[in-house]
C-alpha cells in the first residue's frame, strides 16, 4: 500500500465514511422492499377492491428520493458506479489519474454544491412548515436527505481524488513521464 500523505488521508477517510454509507445503502434497501410491497398492496386494493390507496403515488416518488441518495455514496466507495472508459482506458496511467483528479475536483464541487443549496432549501422548507399535498410530509425531510446524499458523495469522490493523486506521486516516483 501506498504511504504518502494522500494515500493515508484517502484511508482514514474511507474508514469513516464506509460504516455510514453502508448503513444509509442498507436503509435505501430496505425503503425498495417498503416500496415494492407498497405498490402490490395499493395495487390489490385496486384490482380486488376497486379502491385506490391515496396517496400512495406521493409516497412512492419520495420513496424513490431516499434509494437514490441514500444509496450513491456507498456506489462511489465501492466504486460500483457506471463508468465508460473507452478513451481512458487506452491512456497511460499518470494521464488517466491527472484527469481522473480533475474530474473528482469537478465532481467535488458539483455535489457540494448540491449539498449546500439542499440545506438551505431543507433550512427554509423547516421554517415556512412546507409539507406535500396528500400525505402531508414535510418537505424539509427530503431536501435533508438530499444534502446529506450529496455530502457523503462529495466526500466520497474526495476519497477518489485521494487516491488519484496519490498514484501521480507513485508515478513520480517512478520518473516523470507523461506520455499518451
Amino acid at each position: 500500500l501506498p504511504d504518502d500523505v494522500f494515500a493515508k488521508l484517502g484511508r482514514a477517510l474511507h474508514r469513516v465514511l464506509d460504516p455510514t454509507a453502508r448503513y444509509l445503502c442498507y436503509s435505501a434497501a430496505m425503503v425498495t422492499l417498503l416500496m415494492s410491497l407498497f405498490m402490490v398492496v395499493d395495487l390489490v386494493s385496486r384490482l380486488v377492491f376497486n379502491s385506490p390507496l391515496s396517496g400512495m403515488i406521493e409516497l412512492q416518488t419520495f420513496m424513490l428520493v431516499f434509494m437514490a441518495f441514500f444509496s450513491i455514496a456507498y456506489t462511489m466507495l465501492k466504486n460500483q458506479h457506471v463508468a465508460v472508459d473507452l478513451i481512458t482506458s487506452a491512456l497511460s496511467a499518470p494521464v488517466n489519474s491527472s484527469l481522473q483528479s480533475v474530474f473528482s475536483i469537478w465532481g467535488i464541487f458539483l455535489f457540494g454544491s448540491m449539498s449546500w443549496l439542499s440545506t438551505s432549501r431543507a433550512v427554509e422548507a423547516f421554517n415556512k412548515d412546507e409539507f406535500s399535498d396528500i400525505i402531508q410530509m414535510p418537505y424539509w425531510v427530503l431536501y435533508a436527505v438530499c444534502a446529506i446524499g450529496t455530502l457523503l458523495l462529495a466526500l466520497a469522490i474526495l476519497t477518489s481524488l485521494l487516491t488519484h493523486l496519490s498514484g501521480l506521486i507513485q508515478h513520480q516516483k517512478k520518473g516523470p513521464r507523461f506520455a499518451l
